[in-house]
This record gives C-alpha cells, sequence and structure tokens, in this order.
C-alpha cells in the first residue's frame, strides 16, 4: 500500500530508469489508486488510538508520509477525517 512518490523512491534506489518510471506510473488507475487511499486512510485512523487530536493528527500524517502518499492527499484527508469524527 504505498504512495506513487514512495514507490518512485523504490524504483530509483533500484536503478530503474526515469522512462520506465514515467510509464509505470501512467498504468495506475488513478480511481483505484483514490479509492485504496480512501479505504486505507479511514482504516488507520479508526486504528489510531490516541485522544489528543494533535498527536492524532501527527501519527497519521507520519505512517502516510513514510508510506510515500502524496502531501495534498494526506492533509485534505486528515481533515476530512477530524470533522467527520469530532461531529459524532
Amino acid at each position: 500500500n504505498w504512495g506513487k512518490i514512495r514507490i518512485v523512491n523504490e524504483l530509483k534506489l533500484r536503478n530503474i530508469s526515469a522512462n520506465i518510471i514515467k510509464i509505470a506510473l501512467k498504468e495506475i488507475n488513478e480511481t483505484a489508486y483514490y479509492d485504496l487511499f480512501e479505504e486505507i486512510s479511514l482504516k488507520h485512523w479508526q486504528s489510531i488510538s490516541e485522544k489528543n487530536t494533535l498527536k492524532k493528527r501527527k501519527k497519521f500524517c507520519d505512517y502516510f508520509i513514510r508510506k510515500g502518499w502524496e502531501n495534498d492527499f494526506i492533509y485534505e484527508k486528515v481533515k476530512q477525517l477530524e470533522s467527520e469524527f469530532n461531529n459524532i
């Protein structure tokens, strides 16, 4: 469940050419990619037992940054999840 950033970095570490990486990234279905992020981000948010909102947000963001997901996905999703779960 890696994001595109991590995929690119891992391929570069294995000396895969930039052209091949570019071709490979084009083959990723954007809808499926986003749907996967939606699914795993919700599961991860619910699995974090931290009660302090700032600490929970940091744990969530750090996890997805390590997994190589795009920052805009991460920060948009954390705002959405916070508002959804704070209204419960």
